[in-house]
């Protein structure tokens, strides 16, 4: 904001030293009009025996309306303001008073603020000679000598009520010092915030506001002859009579997905000076309150401005990016110090598909959130044996060129499927998973959980799906860390209960069906699990029938139920249509297209319950549901089955099996 010099040199007009000067006042920053007040003050000594004597006659220019858009405010200082100081050496005090008049049609009102032109607020004789400034806005001080300073009566309903100006003041003339209560402030300069010292929130137009503003000064025989002089501006600022806004756009909600968004900032203040200074942060709760509470300062939280561009409007409006951020509340803290105003609003970084990082931040509500992530198509997988459909697949998924039909990465259009990759950094280690949102509605892993256990971390509630308040459980360190097994391991195996905990790691071995199309991380094996370890140990061989109240996929993912929405049954047979019952499909169909895209179920085979081996790696899939049932007088669980011409999505098996593990969004 440019500020301009208003004092003038004054010629002395007679021996007392009677000056005058003009207020005159200049348009600022588009619709506010800026006054400046020139403040001389002549001081006259022949011996330190004479009187000092001081005068200043200020007077008003005329009436100024400036309009812009559909606003318009006017302000004015009148009458003169004289000031005769003769000092004598115990000190002389004079005040005079000018009346301040403003009026504005904007819906919002005005604000007025008070500051003085340039980077000195002392009265100015020359380099070592000033008058200097005394008191603050809420804690004026009596003058003392070589002392000046302004005040404003508290009584005026438009006059910002926290100041600590007396309620009353009067014009006085060589005065002695003590005389009276009269306490004044010293202005800010133009490096500083201007005060804000009066306003109305609503419009007064034909009716102006009015309020006095007194000067003062103090001199003895200290102080040198000679001309004193400053400037002080008064700045009116209309307000269009909107609030303070902070959006996000192009959806206008509170809530910020992710890095790179716009936010936008529109101001109340009514300008277009392109010098004004903004500064727009994003600001986590805790710092905010932080600077709020006084414990931190904006300079300390500096690495928290935003990158922001103005958009040019008369309202002083900015368009942000959000910077990255971990997932919770901030506050977008918006500080304009020229006119000593800021804004906030608070937002939240909230958890989207797209933007979570772990398998841990994933649930059910997040899968489901339409508004971030679109829900496939249940015509939209790759069919070998289908021709038109493959062709189908293919275009809807970009026609990626692969043969299969599988999408290019990230996808992200609604007419693919929804994609992310997330870690879970349970047991020490980092496991990376893809998860794809399929067309049940369900955010499903597609690969197979790989967590290995070494005998002495923990499963916890707040990183597994265990309810709240349960034990934290150590599994019994996992049987082998490669491919191959030893005759020792499969007896271990064999030889087990089915309330023991048991897995078998594979590491990064893939399976090796000779017709295989997936690759890569989907192909991978995983570990196996005995039923009792994949549900955390939570019900025992002796339960029977029942669905397992916990297990161990991630905190917001669960195995899949044994029946209904979330279950096999549900995504292969309502889902996708690709068995018609439980049982035989009558073809390879179903079973080939779980092989593929968007499915991408590896053929990783099962640890024999009888000797411990491993059979039908790269022929055949086992995984594992929340269901337990009693057949006969063993106690098996459920699982989903799937090979040559069989998909069997409730098939049954003794729990000592070792069988793969997907979960799904719960």
């Amino acid at each position: 904001m440019t500020q301009h010099l208003g004092g003038r040199k004054i010629s002395r007009k007679r021996k007392l030293g009677l000056h005058t000067s003009r207020l005159y006042w200049k348009i600022l920053c588009g619709a506010v009009p800026v006054f400046c007040l020139a403040f001389m003050a002549t001081f006259m000594a022949s011996s330190i025996c004479a009187p000092i004597n001081m005068s200043n006659a200020v007077e008003t220019q005329i009436n100024a309306i400036i309009t812009q858009g559909s606003y318009s405010v006017s302000l004015t200082v009148t009458p003169n303001v004289d000031l005769y100081l003769t000092a004598y050496p115990t000190g002389t005090m004079s005040t005079g008073v000018a009346t301040v008049s403003a009026q504005t049609n904007a819906p919002g009102g005005y604000k007025i603020y008070m500051g003085m032109n340039d980077d000195e607020n002392s009265l100015i004789l020359d380099a070592n000679h000033k008058i200097t400034s005394t008191g603050t806005f809420t804690s004026p001080l009596a003058l003392g000598n070589g002392k000046w300073g302004y005040a404003i009566p508290h009584s005026d309903p438009t006059v910002i009520n926290t100041n600590g100006f007396e309620t009353t003041y009067t014009v006085e003339s060589n005065v002695e010092p003590g005389s009276n209560s009269m306490t004044f402030a010293s202005l800010p300069t133009n490096e500083q915030p201007a005060q804000l010292v009066a306003q109305t929130n609503a419009s007064n137009y034909g009716n102006p506001n009015t309020f006095s503003v007194y000067y003062g000064v103090q001199a003895d025989h200290s102080v040198a002859e000679g001309t004193y002089t400053n400037s002080v501006l008064y700045t009116a600022v209309a307000d269009g009579g909107t609030t303070s806004e902070i959006n996000l756009t192009p959806n206008e909600t509170p809530n910020l997905t992710g890095s790179g968004q716009t936010i936008k900032v529109t101001t109340p203040l009514y300008t277009t000076s392109s010098s004004t200074t903004v500064d727009i942060y994003m600001l986590s709760q805790s710092d905010y309150d932080a600077l709020t509470g006084g414990t931190k300062t904006l300079d300390q939280l500096a690495s928290s401005k935003m990158t922001c561009q103005s958009t040019g409007e008369s309202y002083i409006e900015y368009n942000c990016t959000a910077p990255a951020n971990e997932i919770g509340q901030y506050q977008v803290y918006v500080n304009i110090p020229e006119y000593s105003q800021t804004f906030h609003k608070q937002f939240n970084y909230i958890a989207t598909f797209y933007n979570i990082t772990t398998m841990q931040q994933m649930t059910h509500a997040i899968c489901n959130d339409s508004r971030y992530v679109a829900t496939p198509s249940a015509d939209v997988y790759y069919d070998a044996t289908d021709t038109a459909h493959h062709a189908a697949t293919k275009t809807a998924n970009g026609n990626p060129g692969n043969g299969k039909g599988e999408p290019t990465y990230p996808v992200t259009d609604t007419t693919k499927v929804p994609y992310t990759t997330l870690t879970d950094t349970r047991m020490g280690v980092t496991n990376t998973y893809e998860v794809r949102k399929l067309a049940d509605g369900n955010c499903w892993m597609v690969n197979n959980l790989n967590l290995v256990f070494d005998g002495t971390n923990t499963l916890t509630p707040d990183n597994t799906n265990m309810p709240a308040g349960t034990a934290a459980k150590t599994p019994s360190a996992s049987q082998s860390r490669s491919a191959a097994t030893t005759t020792a391991e499969e007896q271990a195996w064999a030889g087990a209960d089915s309330d023991s905990w048991l897995s078998r790691s594979t590491r990064n071995v893939q399976e090796t069906s000779a017709g295989g199309d997936i690759t890569g991380e989907n192909q991978k094996i995983g570990v196996y699990y005995n039923w009792y370890t994949a549900v955390a140990g939570s019900v025992t061989q002796s339960q029977g029938a029942t669905t397992a109240p916990m297990d161990i996929c991630p905190k917001g993912w669960q195995l899949p139920r044994y029946t209904g929405n979330g279950s096999w049954m549900w995504l292969i047979k309502d889902t996708y249509s690709l068995i018609s019952t439980s049982g035989n499909q009558g073809s390879t169909r179903a079973n080939d297209i779980l092989h593929q895209f968007p499915f991408s179920l590896p053929y990783p085979g099962v640890v024999d319950v009888y000797d411990g081996k491993v059979y039908n790696q790269g022929t055949a899939g086992y995984f594992w549901s929340a269901g337990s049932v009693s057949v006969g007088s063993d106690t098996y669980a459920r699982y989903l089955r799937y090979f040559d011409i069989y998909t069997l999505p409730e098939f049954s098996s003794p729990k000592t099996s070792g069988c793969s593990v997907r979960c799904v969004a719960q």
